[in-house]
């Protein structure tokens, strides 16, 4: 390639690169990369800030449940407990859900002509963990508040609460 020349016989200038090399300094390649990353890190906050939603509603719509457990003997710790593992069952639903539906995405994508190329058959491992980890944080960490709400609430308050 860097031998080619032109009609008046003039190199023309082109260089030759590995892929890998081409790739990683390619500013489409960087640019696409930032993209996936803002794009992640929305898709987080706005899970986070669902999952905080969900669970603040539920915990507020339950104030009187509460009360009647702290005041039959429930510690703080068991009703945090309670709260935070109902955030993890949900957000471990939430995460296999997801999987499988980018299994059913990744196999029709895949299969379809004009995006086969750049979709492959499987998903991997390493794709699938790190969303995995993501969901199960999100959903836990999004649920601390919701969960410290309803430990806080002193039984006899919650009691009269309607």
């Amino acid at each position: 390639i860097e031998a080619l020349r032109d009609d008046q016989h003039q190199p023309l200038g082109l260089k030759a690169q590995p892929t890998h090399q081409f790739v990683s300094t390619a500013t489409e390649t960087k640019l696409g990369g930032a993209t996936a990353w803002a794009i992640t890190a929305i898709v987080v906050a706005l899970s986070f800030a669902s999952i905080l939603n969900t669970m603040l509603m539920s915990v507020i719509e339950r104030t009187q449940e509460l009360g009647i457990l702290r005041a039959i003997g429930w510690r703080r710790s068991r009703v945090l407990r309670m709260i935070l593992s109902e955030s993890a069952v949900i957000s471990l639903v939430a995460a296999l859900v997801g999987i499988l539906l980018s299994w059913v995405l990744v196999q029709i994508l895949s299969s379809w002509s004009l995006t086969s190329l750049l979709v492959p058959e499987t998903l991997s491992t390493a794709a699938l963990l790190p969303g995995f980890a993501v969901a199960i944080i999100a959903g836990i960490s999004g649920a601390l508040y919701p969960a410290l709400h309803a430990a806080s609430v002193p039984p006899i308050e919650s009691l009269r609460y309607e």
